[in-house]
């Protein structure tokens, strides 16, 4: 048996900024998290279990071309600080897991393409696409008043 849990507590700050047509988004976050693990083999009476708490501080900037035909490329830029605590696991000695710590800094770029186009009053359909240097491609269909929000994929290839 196994098990685990991660408590992320997050504030952050997002901006928007629009001038003659081009727009800029921004985010600036913090997150504490905890982070719980658990294994064990009932019928041997051995089990462990860990705990530890991290830091996660990130800033990412988009910015959209003008709109043409409801078409608006986009390039933006992230950088990210994961940090976490080592440990070792308490219990059963001879099924106990040592983790070393992490601190880790990671920039990206992205790139792509958001579609914005008015279907009926008030409802439009909005689409994005894109890809970053991390082989991370996304893509969604929104729509303005964020009451459906599907993305489609996230993969790491």
């Amino acid at each position: 048996n196994s098990g685990g849990s991660l408590d992320k507590q997050h504030i952050g700050l997002y901006t928007l900024y629009v001038n003659n047509d081009w727009i800029v988004k921004s985010d600036l976050g913090y997150a504490y998290n905890t982070f719980k693990n658990s294994h064990s083999i009932p019928e041997l009476g051995m089990g462990n279990n860990g705990n530890t708490n991290g830091n996660d501080v990130w800033l990412s900037s988009r910015v959209y071309t003008p709109e043409w035909k409801g078409f608006r490329p986009y390039a933006g830029a992230r950088v990210e600080n994961n940090q976490r605590g080592g440990l070792t696991e308490g219990g059963t000695q001879l099924t106990s897991m040592t983790y070393n710590g992490v601190n880790q800094t990671k920039t990206s770029a992205e790139a792509g393409l958001r579609y914005d186009h008015e279907l009926f009053d008030k409802i439009n359909l909005i689409a994005e696409a894109g890809t970053t240097t991390t082989n991370i491609s996304t893509a969604k269909v929104d729509n303005p008043l964020n009451k459906l929000s599907l993305p489609i994929m996230r993969v790491k290839i």
